[in-house]
């Protein structure tokens, strides 16, 4: 086995996860978990953070120390789950050190899990990763981590669509938002902004969450059907139905005209908006599509799937790296609930268990402005703002 030396391995593992573990084995299968259960790391045995600093101590054996932990590993009464790829000793100076490589687990072996041990024993622990920490997690975020596993398993791998699928003026509308932020992304090439905005893959392939965002109706449904439909009714009667094929379209041309139409002077719209996008990374798109009802009274949003809801907080996004392209155009969650039940103490949802689908109700008689003028989203796009406000604030 080849070595390294601390210094070359600190440089090339830069920015990814790393536990030091010292030469305390106890912590080992616990940091495996948590890594397994995320986006994967490096547990480093001999070598500890002090004052900020890595320092060394070494471990003896290195090789008679892979054996000890392949046996733990392989022990399913101990872990769920061996995400181990990979053993490399490490040198600094005269001591040797072990770095241990590991993966992130598949979905279908979320959440690993571990034995509990002293206080913890006759327990089965799922443990996770949060700012380089290893934390035990209960047993309400192990069911809701193995639900975003099973989604995230749709979008780990790439759809089988080129950019092609993609529609241009919305990819354009959007590149424009991004680029208002960030100048320096105006300098990429189509293909490398793509990429960098998580819309495609490094093979160029159209992710789900790029789909949902900016793709055609014909890459949707054969049938062309919208993804988004703003339905008036009652005192809106005469106000034709809209629909968007896209969410990128949806935000940019079905948000406004709702907002027209409930007349924003006496309309909270930092709530409408919030609606929207919990809508929008919130529904399950395999089961169908969004419809937004404008009612004489309540603006309702349907949304296919049940949410994911926390402790009574606000829905968890089913994909991330959805939210990650509308947060590239500065838009974000300001609040979620908090700032919808400010604005409506009687906010609503409701769950429809024979057609699995989510309501979200608004009373438009309690949604009130705030007395005081609200900040914008983050950033919103440039239809919406002055120049000068989309600088980031």
């Amino acid at each position: 086995m080849q070595t390294l030396t601390m210094r070359d391995f600190l440089a090339q593992t830069e920015g990814g996860d790393r536990a030091f573990l010292g030469a305390d084995l106890s912590g080992f299968l616990a940091v495996c978990a948590g890594m397994a259960n995320g986006d994967g790391g490096w547990a480093i045995l001999g070598a500890e953070v002090i004052d900020d600093q890595v320092k060394a101590s070494g471990v003896n054996n290195p090789s008679s120390l892979i054996e000890v932990l392949r046996a733990r590993l392989c022990d399913r009464e101990k872990i769920s789950a061996n995400s181990v790829s990979s053993f490399q000793i490490l040198r600094d100076g005269d001591k040797n050190l072990l770095a241990v490589r590991i993966e992130p687990a598949d979905w279908f072996l979320r959440p690993v899990t571990v034995a509990g041990e002293a206080e913890h024993a006759g327990k089965v622990l799922a443990y996770r990763r949060i700012e380089d920490n290893t934390v035990v997690s209960g047993l309400a975020f192990r069911f809701g981590m193995a639900l975003d596993a099973l989604e995230s398993s749709r979008d780990d791998y790439p759809t089988d669509f080129s950019v092609n699928s993609l529609d241009d003026a919305d990819v354009a509308s959007y590149r424009a938002a991004v680029t208002a932020l960030r100048p320096e992304w105006g300098e990429l090439s189509g293909e490398n902004f793509l990429k960098r905005a998580l819309v495609t893959d490094d093979d160029g392939r159209v992710t789900r969450a790029g789909q949902l965002a900016f793709g055609l109706p014909s890459s949707f449904d054969a049938q062309n059907k919208p993804l988004v439909r703003v339905k008036p009714i009652k005192r809106f009667k005469g106000v034709k139905i809209q629909t968007a094929h896209n969410l990128w379209s949806a935000w940019t041309n079905l948000m406004p005209p709702v907002l027209d139409f409930l007349e924003p002077s006496t309309v909270c719209v930092d709530a409408v908006r919030e609606c929207f996008l919990m809508a929008f990374m919130g529904a399950d798109y395999d089961a169908g599509h969004i419809e937004v009802e404008l009612g004489g009274e309540t603006l309702t949003f349907h949304t296919p799937g049940f949410p994911r809801f926390h402790a009574g907080l606000t829905p968890d996004a089913r994909n991330l790296r959805l939210v990650r392209i509308f947060a590239g155009a500065g838009i974000s969650s300001r609040g979620g609930l908090e700032i919808i039940k400010a604005c409506d103490k009687d906010f609503r949802t409701g769950l429809d268990t024979l057609d699995i689908q989510t309501s979200y109700e608004l009373n438009l008689n309690n949604s009130q402005p705030e007395p005081e003028p609200a900040q914008p989203l983050k950033i919103l796009p440039s239809y919406l703002l002055s120049p000068s406000a989309l600088a980031v604030q």
